[in-house]
């Protein structure tokens, strides 16, 4: 009998997930999230070049405005962020070096619209194949370079940052790193929004799940700061 139960689970979540990735809608909400996050990119673009100019106290030239997103898994509370909220920060006046603050609004993803997390492939929904080396998935290397102090490395980070937003908590985040001249480094960083089934309250396991390589949008940001739009899975490569 407890197969039984473990089975049909198994069989509800596949179904779920099936739902989300097929569902009409699903495809809009994914280019409204594409939509939403290039305005923060047009706001940190801004917000970087600024911070030199209007009597900031920053810590370092390489380092003035970064788009992140939240990368806490432990708690429902955090589960209901992850890889759904993201936001331009730029250092805190009064702590440069340690500490930062939102510029703008807190952009929350459409619901089932997720960051697909840097790495060779993201966790899935049962029965989801999505395919290997890296090309659907986000790469932060201007990330790595932060946690290098170098910006010529071409590897993405994979493992988020402990950062203190407005004054909160430190929590997990990646993040895409601008210059005070809005240029990245390193060879340039990718962002990929896709659909996701996120993790019921009080459950374990990964926050997110997968569900359709084929519904994919996102952003290229080259090393000079310019942001293209990738419109179709075919727009992607490792």
């Amino acid at each position: 009998m407890a197969e039984m139960v473990v089975v049909m689970g198994v069989i509800a979540i596949f179904f779920s997930a099936f739902a989300i990735a097929t569902r009409p809608d699903a495809g809009k909400s994914v280019r409204l999230a594409q939509s939403e996050v290039a305005g923060l990119f047009t706001i940190a673009r801004l917000q970087a070049r600024a911070t030199l100019g209007n009597g900031r106290k920053v810590g370092t030239e390489d380092d003035a405005a970064r788009v992140i997103i939240y990368a806490g898994k432990q708690s429902d509370e955090d589960a209901a962020r992850y890889l759904h909220q993201i936001q331009v920060v730029v250092p805190d006046p009064d702590d440069p070096n340690n500490k930062w603050v939102t510029k703008g609004e807190t952009v929350t993803l459409p619901s089932g619209v997720y960051v697909v997390p840097p790495g060779y492939i993201p966790p899935v929904a049962p029965g989801v194949i999505w395919p290997g080396g890296g090309g659907l998935s986000s790469q932060f290397v201007s990330m790595g370079n932060a946690q290098s102090s170098t910006t010529t490395s071409t590897a993405s980070a994979t493992t988020p940052v402990a950062m203190t937003v407005d004054a909160q908590t430190s929590k997990p985040y990646y993040f895409v790193r601008m210059s005070s001249r809005a240029t990245l480094g390193g060879n340039g960083d990718r962002l990929v929004l896709s659909t996701g089934l996120a993790r019921a309250a009080g459950a374990s396991g990964e926050p997110v799940l997968f569900t359709n390589p084929q519904n994919v949008r996102g952003f290229f940001i080259s090393q000079y700061g310019a942001v293209t739009f990738l419109n179709d899975v075919q727009d992607f490569s490792p």
